[in-house]
């Protein structure tokens, strides 16, 4: 399990972790290691958020308070469950003005209590195996978390893999395709054409016996054999 903290109060932010640390070695185990990341400025936790699991968050003497960083990361598409540390701020009262505070923020007042902080890990670690989980995906200039729903397809040239996403965007990825295929391979949506060559069988337009049109109008050449095994996978993704 991945957790994030953001306190822009070193000591307490250290505290935070040192409790987190003892709470690992109790329960690795019987629910396996807490791995914790450590910031001290919403913009270094906003590089990369899907990553975690869960955040505690309280952020008093910035420019975005905690409230205003976990309704941030709701926007951005954040599930996992958000913690607000309750010190000098009523993040509560807050909270319950908003006119649609999402469900994913949840409170745990300061100073932190053992017996406090083993309830909402357990409650975390409840709610992510809930969660449909990420891929991911690294280009050079980021990592990126996206659901199987929002990839259409992906090919691989000389340079990079091309993945094609719902929304219109083209993302280069590593060379090797078959990288992201031992990620996406658990997914039954997932047919690998060939070594340079994947697609979303949820976005199939058109199959013949020697083209695969996607929804997004790419084009894949397929030998005729092939027609019979894509038609039985989308039947058994369709029962």
């Amino acid at each position: 399990m991945h957790i994030a903290i953001c306190d822009d109060h070193i000591a307490e932010r250290k505290q935070t972790e040192r409790l987190l640390s003892r709470e690992s070695d109790r329960r690795k185990a019987e629910t396996g290691v807490l791995y914790v990341h450590s910031y001290g400025h919403e913009d270094a936790l906003l590089k990369a958020p899907k990553q975690y699991n869960m955040f505690m968050i309280d952020m008093v003497n910035s420019e975005i308070n905690g409230l205003g960083l976990a309704l941030i990361l709701c926007q951005s598409g954040i599930t996992a469950p958000i913690f607000l540390c309750v010190s000098t701020i009523d993040y509560r009262k807050a909270y319950t003005q908003l006119p649609k505070p999402p469900g994913n923020i949840h409170f745990i007042d300061k100073p932190l209590k053992v017996a406090e902080l083993t309830k909402i890990i357990n409650q975390a670690i409840e709610m992510q195996a809930d969660t449909v989980p990420m891929i991911e995906i690294r280009t050079e200039a980021e990592t990126l978390y996206l659901f199987e729903s929002e990839i259409i397809c992906a090919r691989c040239n000389t340079y990079h893999t091309e993945v094609y996403l719902c929304d219109g965007r083209i993302i280069r990825a590593g060379k090797d395709l078959l990288n992201l295929y031992s990620q996406v391979c658990v997914y039954p949506a997932f047919y690998l054409i060939s070594r340079k060559a994947l697609v979303n069988l949820n976005y199939i337009d058109k199959c013949s016996f020697f083209n695969l049109t996607m929804k997004n109008g790419q084009l894949f050449r397929i030998l005729p054999f092939m027609i019979f095994f894509i038609n039985q996978s989308l039947r058994q993704l369709n029962e």
